[in-house]
């Protein structure tokens, strides 16, 4: 289970765009989160049953919950209001891919903080992965990056 978590959570996550795509024309932005929020509680809350630990302190709580609030709230929130008013799905995608390398970047400037290598090159491999999903669109609308189709290179670099 825990090999498996983090390409459960990729899928899960990156869905988010599809769906606000596909169900924001028939919803308002909130009403679309709050029902998506509604289905993860009924999906997790069994799971989280099976796999009981004893609750940490209240500090760990507290610190979960403004986490939570400012990724699903402020976040989601603002990529789902910004969708449904108009945004295209791709381009919120986009923004919301190159938000690393803007942490990075005020982190570094506001905090002095330095990349090790290995978030460096976590933030090229990410900066990678964008380009190949926006290399069809910049390439005139072909499928292919020299030569290979970039489902392709996507698989494998999931592999």
């Amino acid at each position: 289970m825990a090999q498996a978590a983090p390409v459960i959570f990729v899928l899960l996550w990156s869905t988010g765009f599809i769906g606000a795509k596909l169900g924001l024309p028939h919803a308002e932005p909130f009403t679309f989160l709050t029902i998506r929020m509604l289905i993860t509680l009924a999906i997790l809350a069994p799971v989280a049953l099976v796999f009981v630990r004893p609750l940490p302190g209240m500090t760990p709580l507290l610190h979960s919950a403004v986490t939570g609030v400012l990724v699903h709230g402020c976040y989601l929130g603002g990529v789902f209001y910004a969708i449904g008013h108009g945004m295209p799905a791709g381009v919120s995608a986009l923004v919301v891919a190159l938000q690393p390398l803007l942490t990075a970047f005020v982190a570094r400037l506001l905090l002095g903080e330095r990349l090790l290598p290995v978030q460096a090159a976590g933030l090229v491999a990410g900066l990678v992965g964008v380009f190949l999903v926006l290399a069809p669109k910049l390439g005139g609308g072909t499928q292919e990056v020299a030569g290979i189709h970039t489902g392709n290179m996507i698989a494998v670099a999931i592999a």
